[in-house]
């Protein structure tokens, strides 16, 4: 084999465990949480920028997030980036 085809295949090798790593934590997380369960009602009351919050901690794809959360991947970057800032300034002080 090759140095050009076994790099290849690495890559593609990572690629589909980064795939499986969210696959296996959104369906954690989705079935993981029974409908009427208090996490699940709880996690439904919070704002979409704490959804967003919550669920960026699993280091879920912003697109993924956006489905979850019924905004667009867009939104999700605006606000984990304005997260971001604000962890910035409270550290500053």
């Amino acid at each position: 084999m090759s140095k050009d085809i076994g790099d290849e295949l690495v890559r593609k090798v990572e690629s589909l465990s980064e795939k499986v790593d969210v696959l296996s934590k959104l369906m954690a997380f989705v079935f993981g949480l029974p409908e009427n369960s208090a996490e699940r009602i709880e996690f439904k009351k919070k704002t979409k920028t704490e959804q967003i919050k919550e669920l960026s901690k699993y280091n879920f794809p912003r697109d993924i997030i956006a489905i979850m959360v019924n905004t667009t991947p867009l939104t999700v970057s605006a606000r984990l980036s304005e997260m971001k800032k604000k962890k910035k300034k409270i550290k500053k002080k």
